[in-house]
C-alpha cells in the first residue's frame, strides 16, 4: 500500500467515512460538519455544512439518496444532497442521549439506536413523506456504547459495551429471541460485519481478537484470538477484509486479511499507518482505501 494523498479537514476530526453510490466521499466529523469531497476533482472538498450540535456517528443512504446521520446531539437528520446544494428535510427527536447508529433495513423503515437504553424504529408516511416514532424498545438496562445490524431479512442483533451482550431480534413484532452473554466489543459502530449468509465477525476490545457468531443457530462458535482492538471492518472488493485497528503496543495499522477455515491469514499489513488510532476504513470502487484515524486526517491508499 503506499499514501498518495493526506486531507485534514480543519473543521473536526473524523469519526466515520462512507462512500456515496455517485462516488464521493463523506466524513462524519466530532463538531458536527458533514464534509463532502469529490474523487473526480482530486478528492477536493466540494460540501462542508454543519448538520448537528455534536459528533456525528454514523450515516446511511437511502434508495432515493437522501441522507440520514445519527448524532450524539439525540437527534437524526434527514438530508437532501444535489450536486453542492443541500436541505435537511427533516430532524427527528426523541431520544434521550446518544445515537450511536441509524440502518434502513427495509424502504420507508429506519431502526435508531442509543445510549439511552432504547432502540426506535421509524416509519415513513407516504403521504406526508415524513418519519414518524413507531416503536420505542428497551435493549439495555445500562447506558452504554451500542451497535445494531440488520443480518437476515427479518432478524437484526444489537450490542451493548458495557453488559457485554449480543441480542438477536425479529425485526417484523420487535421481540427478541436469544442473547449470548460475553461479547467483549467496543465503542465501534464499524466493527461487526457479515462473512457470509451464516457468519458474523466482530471486533473484540481488549485485543481479544475477532468474535465468529453463527447466525443460523445463533451461537457463538469461536474466538480468533488476535493482538489488535478492531475499530472498522469491510469487505473488500476481492472478497477478502480490511480493518482498522490498534495493537497491543498501540500501533494504528491496516490490515488485509483472509477468513477461512475459522482462521485469519493476515495478507498484508501497514504499521504506523496513521498516528492514533484508525476509526473508520472505506474502499473505493477502484480499490483505493480510505481511512479516518483520532489523528484527525483521511489517508488515501493505492494497492501497490
Amino acid at each position: 500500500m503506499k499514501c498518495f494523498k493526506i486531507i485534514s479537514p480543519n473543521n473536526g476530526g473524523i469519526n466515520y467515512l462512507h462512500i456515496l453510490k455517485d462516488g464521493r466521499l463523506v466524513a462524519c466529523l466530532d463538531s458536527g460538519f458533514l464534509n463532502i469531497y469529490n474523487p473526480k476533482d482530486n478528492y477536493s472538498l466540494e460540501i462542508s455544512v454543519q448538520i448537528h450540535r455534536i459528533d456525528i456517528s454514523n450515516i446511511i443512504e437511502l434508495s432515493n439518496s437522501n441522507l440520514v446521520t445519527s448524532s450524539w446531539d439525540s437527534t437524526l437528520q434527514i438530508i437532501e444532497i444535489k450536486e453542492e446544494k443541500y436541505r435537511i428535510l427533516q430532524t427527528l427527536e426523541g431520544h434521550e442521549s446518544y445515537i450511536d447508529k441509524v440502518i434502513n433495513p427495509y424502504e420507508n423503515l429506519l431502526i435508531s439506536i442509543s445510549e439511552d437504553q432504547f432502540f426506535k424504529t421509524w416509519e415513513k408516511d407516504l403521504n406526508t413523506n415524513k418519519y414518524n416514532c413507531t416503536n420505542t424498545i428497551r435493549f439495555q438496562e445500562i447506558f452504554s456504547y451500542c451497535n445494531i445490524l440488520k443480518i437476515k431479512n427479518n432478524e437484526f442483533i444489537t450490542s451493548s459495551v458495557s453488559e457485554k451482550k449480543i441480542k438477536f431480534w425479529n425485526l417484523e413484532n420487535l421481540k427478541e429471541i436469544k442473547t449470548i452473554e460475553n461479547i467483549s466489543t467496543n465503542w465501534s459502530s464499524q466493527n461487526m460485519i457479515l462473512i457470509n449468509e451464516k457468519l458474523l465477525m466482530i471486533g473484540g476490545s481488549n485485543f481479544e481478537g475477532f468474535y465468529l457468531i453463527n447466525i443460523i443457530t445463533r451461537q457463538l462458535m469461536i474466538i480468533i484470538k488476535g493482538p489488535s482492538r478492531i475499530y472498522s471492518i469491510i469487505k473488500s472488493m476481492d472478497d477478502n477484509f480490511i480493518c482498522g485497528l490498534s495493537n497491543q503496543n498501540g500501533i494504528p495499522s491496516i490490515q488485509i486479511f483472509k477468513y477461512y477455515a475459522d482462521n485469519i491469514n493476515i495478507i498484508y499489513e501497514e504499521k504506523n499507518a496513521h498516528n492514533d488510532r484508525i476509526f473508520s476504513v472505506v474502499q473505493f470502487d477502484n480499490g483505493i482505501i480510505a481511512s479516518a484515524s483520532e489523528d484527525t486526517v483521511i489517508k488515501l491508499w493505492s494497492l501497490v
